[in-house]
């Protein structure tokens, strides 16, 4: 479930001294429902998947995603918090982009709690010169790559890629490139 958090809001603006406008949140309260509508349709999809593909659950069965419009506050995992200043740009993301940021967070989390044994494996091994960003998303990306084209949502990874690639330009498109260029199987195999 998703909720917007005014009070995170406000407590940011004091914060940071960024204010968060009446417009701002307008906008937002108008693409809620498609936000959460969005991740209604496929999200639980992808949860399974990824419990199948590892036969291994996520810990938590429910989760309440904040959606915030502090701009200087990335989306993150623990809690799980939603940037939702994609959303009400003048050229905004489109709403089902809400799905793979939360799945995103999500696959940090469900790694974090099942996987801890992978911090030493022979591809974080053979990648251990790059970046602490690059090294936490290559069994992440592997993850949402795979997941993706199991379920035929090629496009969709294609978009994502592309997302990722374009507005965090460093760590995320470098762990694209060394996904695309290994295989995401590589990666995944040591989860198994």
């Amino acid at each position: 479930s998703l909720r917007y958090s005014d009070v995170f809001d406000s407590w940011c603006s004091n914060s940071t001294g960024v204010e968060i406008t009446d417009v701002e949140r307008g906008r937002l309260a108008a693409v809620f429902f498609q936000l959460q509508s969005a991740w209604d349709a496929v999200g639980p999809a992808l949860l399974l998947k990824t419990e199948a593909m590892f036969k291994k659950s996520f810990f938590q069965s429910e989760m309440l995603g904040t959606v915030f419009l502090c701009k200087k506050t990335p989306s993150m995992s623990m809690p799980l918090l939603i940037n939702g200043n994609w959303f009400i740009k003048d050229s905004p993301q489109p709403a089902d982009r809400v799905v793979d940021i939360i799945y995103h967070e999500l696959i940090h989390t469900y790694l974090e709690d099942n996987f801890s044994y992978v911090l030493g494996s022979p591809m974080l091994t053979k990648y251990k010169n790059e970046g602490p960003g690059v090294l936490a998303h290559l069994h992440l990306i592997a993850i949402q790559k795979k997941v993706y084209l199991e379920m035929g949502l090629n496009d969709r990874i294609k978009a994502v890629i592309q997302f990722d690639s374009d507005y965090y330009s460093g760590a995320y498109k470098r762990a694209w490139e060394i996904v695309n260029q290994e295989g995401e199987d590589k990666f995944i195999d040591e989860l198994k």
